[in-house]
């Protein structure tokens, strides 16, 4: 916290609480030497300036739409990081909530009745972290302007209906989180399950519906190249039919908090 980061340090420690009998060092440890992990990289080789070159470069991006600017980005994460961020997110779920305009509070509304966990520094993982230095590369954007990661739950029938991911800056409340922290410019979806029905991402005004596979990303603009906000982004989070929908949400800004 405060420096700049160190992978190489970061893997040496992860080892040693390893070795000292911490299981989830152990786990984590285990996840970073898997034979699916897209860089086919051991655990000790994550300090490797090489290795994390490579996973850090922005990887391909499959153009879905351009108002608002949608990108697909096939097996982002390797399916077994997935199912580690569900185990890691399910104890700490709690009713999803919104922002209320006139305070800049989170309240709860009946137009989102899905469940949600908040991931900040003291609940970050090596996992989690490379995870978002992953996000970043592929947004183009440093990771001081990443907030705090979302993971999501639906159950069959529970759903967020169509908003939008900016900021209204005529929100009273909310002028003050913008000077603050900029704007909330890109949202970057990864599908941690798709063992259910239904429960796609819907962009309402564009006529687009997206749903990925275990370990698919989905990079969305929320505002357009000239800094407005960006209307054509409203968005919906279907609810599923059968099963229960997983999905880490990744909201951007601006520019990191003041």
């Amino acid at each position: 916290m405060g420096r700049a980061p160190d992978w190489k340090l970061a893997a040496a420690y992860l080892g040693r609480a390893a070795e000292a009998g911490s299981a989830h060092a152990k786990e984590q440890w285990s996840l970073l030497s898997m034979p699916d992990d897209p860089l086919a990289a051991a655990a000790a080789s994550w300090g490797d300036p090489a290795v994390l070159e490579r996973w850090l470069q922005p990887p391909p991006r499959v153009p879905i739409c351009e108002a608002p600017r949608i990108r697909s980005v096939a097996a982002f994460i390797p399916s077994a990081w997935c199912r580690w961020l569900i185990a890691a997110a399910e104890p700490r779920l709690c009713r999803a909530r919104v922002y209320d305009e006139r305070t800049g509070a989170g309240i709860l509304d009946p137009g989102r009745t899905g469940r949600e966990a908040e991931f900040g520094i003291l609940e970050a993982d090596l996992i989690l972290l490379l995870v978002r230095a992953r996000i970043a590369a592929a947004a183009g954007v440093p990771t001081a302007v990443l907030e705090p990661t979302r993971i999501l739950n639906y159950a069959p029938g529970q759903h967020f209906a169509p908003h939008f991911d900016f900021i209204d800056p005529q929100g009273v409340g909310m002028s003050a989180e913008i000077e603050r922290k900029g704007q909330r410019i890109a949202t970057f979806l990864v599908y941690l399950n798709d063992d259910y029905d239904g429960g796609e991402t819907e962009f309402v005004r564009a006529g687009v519906r997206y749903r990925g596979r275990v370990g698919d990303g989905l990079l969305f603009a929320n505002t357009r190249r000239s800094g407005e906000v960006d209307p054509a982004s409203l968005h919906a989070g279907l609810p599923p039919d059968r099963g229960q929908k997983w999905v880490l949400s990744q909201w951007m800004r601006s520019r990191g908090a003041a």
